[in-house]
């Protein structure tokens, strides 16, 4: 008969034998489920949109309304007002929170993702993707106080110009950014994979 510290010797080595066997088994079966309830997609997938061609449409874009609408929307305010100088100011500012959306793009793209496009198609790193949200981020907040400023401006001056600028922020401008916002989220949480 075997004796019973032989048995427990012998139980105990099976265990330290079979245990990492079973625990990375079980740990690969909870990140195989993870990853496939996942709703995000891989990360070559969700951070596909994040190039350099995308970020720069972004930014022709608001160079597009600023030199368009915005800057004869300046140029239209009428002289005959009797408080053309709190007009005006209205389209100024309009004008000026444009360009510093566009700048924040501009910033965006040249310091963090040409860097890191130079040897990828898109971004690929969590902090570039991270910034890329949250420089999108920003770039709407200057959107919507620029959206403020044209309603003023196309309500109390009566003109056309401020009419097509409102259009172009909240028709292109602001979805455009907010999809970018949205994909440089998802990219980045797309670069942790779920575990569990």
């Amino acid at each position: 008969m075997p004796s019973p510290i032989r048995s427990i010797r012998r139980f105990l080595l099976s265990l330290a034998v079979a245990s990492p066997l079973v625990i990375g088994t079980l740990n690969n079966s909870r990140v195989a489920l993870a990853a496939s309830t996942d709703p995000l997609p891989n990360p070559s997938m969700a951070c596909a949109s994040l190039t350099l061609a995308n970020l720069q449409a972004a930014i022709d874009a608001i160079s597009t309304d600023i030199n368009g609408p915005a800057t004869q929307d300046v140029n239209s305010v009428p002289s005959t007002s009797a408080v053309a100088t709190a007009w005006l100011l209205a389209a100024q500012d309009e004008r000026d929170l444009l360009i510093s959306a566009r700048d924040t793009l501009v910033k965006l793209r040249d310091t963090l993702v040409a860097p890191q496009l130079q040897t990828e198609s898109f971004v690929t790193n969590a902090s570039v993707a991270w910034s890329i949200h949250e420089y999108a981020r920003s770039t709407i907040d200057a959107l919507q106080r620029a959206e403020y400023w044209v309603l003023l401006s196309a309500v109390d001056n009566k003109t056309i110009p401020p009419r097509y600028s409102y259009l172009a922020m909240v028709q292109q401008l602001m979805p455009r950014v907010e999809k970018l916002g949205a994909d440089g989220g998802a990219c980045y949480i797309s670069l942790y994979p779920p575990i569990a």
